[in-house]
C-alpha cells in the first residue's frame, strides 16, 4: 500500500521534556488537541524510548513550540542534554514548576499537560492528556511545521 499521501497531514515541531530527579527530552510532532471541555492533547511517542516512559512514572509533560525557521533547535535536541549553569544544549531554559522539564526561553512557547490515559496500540504509544497550563514567550514568532524541514515523519 502506497502510504505517501499520509505525508499530507500537518506536524509542528515541539521539544518535549519531562523532569525530576532525571530530565529526559525528545523531539516530536505528533501532537494534536481532541478535546475542548475538558482541553485534551493527544501526543503519540514512540515505544520503547526513554520519554515514553519517563512521562507515564511523572504524568506531566511540558512541549516547548519550535520558531519558524529554526532547524537548529531541533538538531540540537536530537541527541543528549548537555547541561551549563543556564542553558541545555546551547539554549536558556528554566525548568518548569509542574513537569520537572524544560522550558526553553527561545520557543514560541510551551503548553504543560497531564498524563490522563495511554492507548497502546502501533509502534507509537498514544498518550491522552489533559492541558494544565502554557505560555506564549514569543508572540512575534510562528510555529515551525515539519514541510519547512528537510526531515518527514509519516507515510
Amino acid at each position: 500500500m502506497d502510504r505517501t499521501g499520509l505525508r499530507l497531514l500537518t506536524y509542528g515541531l515541539y521539544v518535549a521534556s519531562v523532569g525530576g530527579s532525571e530530565i529526559v527530552a525528545a523531539v516530536i510532532n505528533r501532537v494534536s488537541q481532541t478535546s475542548f471541555n475538558p482541553p485534551l492533547v493527544v501526543i503519540a511517542l514512540k515505544r520503547d524510548t526513554s520519554i515514553n516512559r519517563v512521562l507515564r512514572k511523572k504524568r506531566y509533560m511540558t512541549l516547548n513550540v519550535v520558531p519558524e525557521g529554526d532547524i537548529e533547535i531541533v538538531k540540537a535536541f536530537f541527541g543528549k542534554l548537555n547541561f551549563t549553569e543556564d542553558s541545555v544544549n546551547g539554549y536558556k531554559y528554566r525548568v518548569s514548576e509542574k513537569s520537572g522539564g524544560i522550558i526553553l526561553l527561545d520557543s514560541v512557547g510551551y503548553i504543560e499537560v497531564e498524563l490522563v490515559e495511554v492507548v497502546e496500540t502501533g509502534d507509537h504509544d498514544v498518550f491522552i492528556c489533559k492541558y494544565v497550563g502554557g505560555e506564549i514567550l514569543n508572540e512575534a514568532k510562528r510555529p515551525l511545521v515539519i514541510w519547512d524541514t528537510p526531515w518527514y515523519y509519516g507515510g
